[in-house]
């Protein structure tokens, strides 16, 4: 009788685990709600941003392979990105393509909000604002690649080619320049 005491207690210990997961995941959401109805601008919504973060971050943290860990992982990207963290929104872009790369393109709340795409897409913006050009030049061209169709992506072939041209690397800037022109010819700068 006493196996039967201890299944009963490891299946009521799972229980509870798995409801503190939720709990802990729902008490980071709910102040990323706050956050998002708070006016722009204000001392309190940047605080709420933060707030919200930090808690998705020990979230992440403590119920690593949580399914809400990817969602989490993106919200805490863009969290970083509205309050102009742009250091800690790239660790956490690249963390959740690296740390979950099948969940990001599966997962139902993920997928509705083309997070991938948004985080592609994004990480050439990120590294953009911090002056790192190469590295933006490099997610420009992995987002056109990845996702030849969107309308970005002329935007995003051209931009490489300006930064390489900026950083004295013509051969690249003509590389994809000429890319632009054979992949895009519809594009309106582009003489007929």
């Amino acid at each position: 009788s006493d196996n039967k005491t201890l299944m009963k207690e490891e299946k009521f210990a799972k229980l509870v685990a798995r409801f503190m997961e939720g709990a802990t995941f729902k008490n980071a959401d709910a102040v990323r709600a706050k956050y998002e109805t708070l006016p722009k601008g204000s001392a309190e919504k940047s605080e709420a941003a933060l707030a919200a973060a930090g808690k998705f971050e020990s979230f992440v943290k403590e119920f690593p392979k949580s399914e809400f860990a990817a969602i989490a992982t993106y919200n805490i990207q863009l969290l970083y990105a509205n309050e102009e963290q742009i250091d800690n929104a790239i660790v956490w872009a690249e963390r959740i393509l690296k740390e979950f790369p099948k969940e990001i393109t599966t997962h139902a709340d993920l997928k509705k909000a083309n997070a991938e795409e948004t985080t592609y897409a994004n990480l050439a913006a990120y590294y953009e604002k911090v002056a790192q050009y190469k590295t933006a030049a490099d997610w420009y061209v992995k987002f056109a690649d990845k996702y030849k169709d969107n309308p970005k992506s002329p935007d995003s072939v051209y931009n490489a080619g300006i930064f390489h041209l900026g950083l004295g690397d013509t051969e690249n800037a003509i590389k994809l320049f000429a890319r632009y022109i054979k992949d895009f010819p519809k594009q309106k700068d582009i003489p007929d």
